[in-house]
């Protein structure tokens, strides 16, 4: 029986990615998912805002809520983005870890019958968050699970990030005589090893790694016998939980105020912790369905779960597969994991 539950959960990871969804292009997997979930008796509506569209599902008089997200990134290299490939217990392709595995194993377990639940399919997750953070919750709803891939340890906290956009100005000379010139590059490595040794980010966090500041574009010079006289970088700064946002801004304001450059916060995030009744309900649903106890994690990147914290939702975070995978050309996921997840889930939704 168990090998003919994998190869269904198997067939719908490879009918959800083979439905392209890079953000912004949710809409056919919306009306994939809205016709499964009507056909298993739920009511569907399509909540739009801010320009995105989410499809909610509920059936019954639920008060958990379990979200997860329709969007992918761009197919970005991976050799099976749309064109899934299946091998070794595994399936590849774009989404399948994050999060259309997640979706799959959601949509196995709600094949038995289900009385309650409350089901949210986030757009632009990838994006900006505009899906989860137009979301308007219903009365009632007060816990919810996201599921994003944590390897199926059970995701208590998350950290938060700061991105940051910086320009450097230099000044160019012939590559022969750079002591002529100001290399805008190495301006920009001066600063960036000094931001790596900011106070707050040598704070540790038994739930997290230390944390590393990802340098995630960077562009500047022409050719090695000109002195770049300018360049650009993205980068995103972690903050664990624990750590003061306030501070940690007052520190990197510092730092920018002693480098010849001009920078842009883009973002901030603030990290989070939850102890609630909703870990409680989970951990009881995974001993349940698995026999163990669930190991407990942090989860080192943003997810839904900021936006409904912030509207009085209490979440835990929960998933098949491994985060670091995601967005890369080699993004596959185990459909045993998934089958284990889909096991949990049931046993969450029926209590």
């Amino acid at each position: 029986m168990d090998q003919d539950d994998k190869e269904r959960i198997g067939s719908l990871v490879e009918q959800l990615i083979a439905i392209p969804s890079p953000t912004g292009m949710e809409g056919e997997i919306i009306a994939f998912l809205r016709e499964r979930l009507s056909a298993l008796g739920f009511s569907c509506e399509e909540e739009e805002a801010e320009g995105v569209t989410n499809l909610i599902a509920r059936k019954g008089t639920p008060r958990l809520l379990v979200a997860t997200h329709l969007d992918t990134v761009p197919p970005w290299g991976h050799p099976h983005a749309f064109e899934p490939r299946r091998e070794g217990g595994k399936v590849w392709g774009r989404g399948a870890v994050d999060a259309k595995g997640q979706i799959a194993a959601l949509l196995w377990a709600l094949e038995v019958e289900v009385e309650d639940a409350f089901l949210c399919f986030f757009s632009d997750e990838e994006g900006e968050g505009r899906g989860s953070r137009s979301f308007t919750p219903p009365e009632g709803i007060v816990e919810g699970v996201v599921l994003e891939p944590t390897g199926l340890r059970l995701g208590v906290a998350q950290a938060g990030s700061i991105e940051i956009e910086v320009e450097v100005k230099g000044r160019a000379s012939h590559g022969a005589v750079p002591q002529e010139g100001e290399n805008a590059l190495e301006i920009f490595f001066s600063f960036y090893e000094r931001l790596k040794r900011l106070r707050f980010l040598s704070r540790s966090h038994p739930l997290f790694p230390p944390p590393r500041v990802t340098l995630g574009y960077l562009r500047g010079g022409i050719d090695p016998q000109v002195i770049p006289e300018r360049c650009e970088a993205k980068l995103d700064i972690p903050l664990l939980p624990g750590v003061e946002v306030d501070e940690a801004l007052k520190e990197l304001e510092a730092l920018f105020d002693s480098f010849p450059l001009q920078w842009h916060i883009r973002e901030v995030d603030r990290p989070w912790t939850e102890e609630g009744e909703v870990i409680f309900r989970v951990a009881e649903a995974f001993r349940r369905a698995l026999a163990e106890e669930p190991q407990r994690c942090g989860f080192p990147a943003w997810t839904d779960a900021s936006s409904l914290r912030r509207k009085g939702i209490r979440c835990a975070i929960l998933g098949a597969g491994e985060l670091a995978l995601a967005h890369t050309p080699y993004e596959a996921v185990s459909i045993d994991e998934l089958f284990k997840l889909g096991l949990v889930l049931r046993e969450l939704l029926a209590h």
